[in-house]
């Protein structure tokens, strides 16, 4: 963009490029074009078109940075970083920092798929070798079974901070405290994995109600999945509500493994808020059978009540590419009383 361009660029929407610390998308306030020098403009950012790219530190440990600009900062620029673009709106900061890094991992998502498509080649390879010795054998068994369970699960230590029990995840010096955590965790007994739930007071209560003191440097695991937002999309919704959800896809022949993007809001609000009792919004499902593509529109509304009963909304509108159409939903008995 040349400085005629620029000039005539004030006041509109464009694009700064950090390169690997992202790009940024901001309000053109001013040019400054000195003599005989690259112009400058000068920009108040307002959102985040593409995320950081993550790196690398000295001990091999990936690194996720943040965006260097936050909302409303204003700073100059090279004209070399400055980019018009066509948009005259963008979304709120916050959610543009979601949508990039749910860009993120589409883009990771898709290499996924593909290093599993070599990876699935070179094992069908592999597999037609017949090994001749027993340690041949025990060696293939093993590795199958240490890179199935390094794949699922993060495996944290349990530490003391402050008189808090917290988790400490070792590769990359990341910390979980476990009062209040909702997660479901694997402690090992008698050399097996038992599921169950952080209660207190270092106490760890297993799925059959077996009971278990947390001792510091003991090691408890948590499935990735629990990560994942519409695994915690599934497990916030109550039971009606997911019968009701259930009851939808089975309408289309769908099923929960078929999810292919969940943008959970509410999970959303949550993160980002603390004193706030009230939540409404939209989910946005999309399923994929291989026969057609469904996208469902989870609208929800939640109302915490103090020292009472919490009021629960979901309506779930089912719409797949063929035109097909369906409704379900589901509101708690307090929620009717409103």
């Amino acid at each position: 963009m040349n400085r005629k361009e620029a000039q005539n660029h004030i006041g509109k929407l464009v694009l700064v490029d950090e390169l690997m610390d992202g790009r940024y998308i901001g309000e053109l306030l001013e040019v400054n074009a000195e003599p005989r020098k690259p112009w400058r403009g000068t920009i108040k950012i307002v959102a985040v078109d593409t995320y950081p790219q993550h790196v690398i530190d000295k001990n091999g440990s990936i690194q996720l940075p943040k965006p260097v600009y936050e909302y409303g900062n204003i700073h100059e620029f090279q004209s070399s970083k400055i980019e018009p673009i066509a948009e005259e709106e963008y979304m709120k900061y916050d959610d543009s920092v979601y949508k990039s890094l749910q860009e993120e991992i589409e883009k990771y998502q898709t290499e996924r798929e593909y290093f599993t498509s070599v990876l699935k080649v070179l094992h069908e390879r592999i597999a037609s070798f017949q090994p001749e010795t027993d340690s041949i054998k025990e060696l293939q068994e093993t590795d199958t079974i240490n890179d199935t369970q390094a794949n699922e699960y993060v495996y944290y230590t349990i530490s003391k901070e402050n008189n808090q029990m917290i988790l400490i995840e070792e590769e990359n010096q990341q910390n979980l405290a476990l009062d209040g955590c909702p997660f479901e965790f694997e402690l090992e007994v008698n050399d097996e994995w038992e599921s169950g739930y952080y209660i207190n007071n270092g106490k760890f209560e297993t799925k059959n109600g077996a009971s278990y003191s947390l001792k510091e440097g003991q090691i408890v695991r948590l499935h990735k999945k629990q990560f994942d937002p519409y695994h915690i999309l599934i497990n916030e919704l109550e039971k009606p509500a997911l019968q009701a959800l259930e009851k939808g896809l089975d309408t289309f022949g769908i099923d929960h493994e078929q999810c292919i993007q969940c943008h959970n809001t509410l999970l959303i609000q949550l993160l980002n808020t603390h004193q706030q009792t009230v939540f409404k919004g939209v989910n946005f499902i999309t399923y994929h059978n291989g026969r057609q593509v469904l996208l469902v529109q989870h609208h929800y509304e939640r109302e915490i009540i103090e020292d009472g009963n919490d009021i629960t909304f979901d309506r779930f509108e089912f719409t797949s590419d063929n035109g097909k159409r369906t409704i379900t939903t589901y509101s708690n008995e307090y929620t009717k009383g409103k």
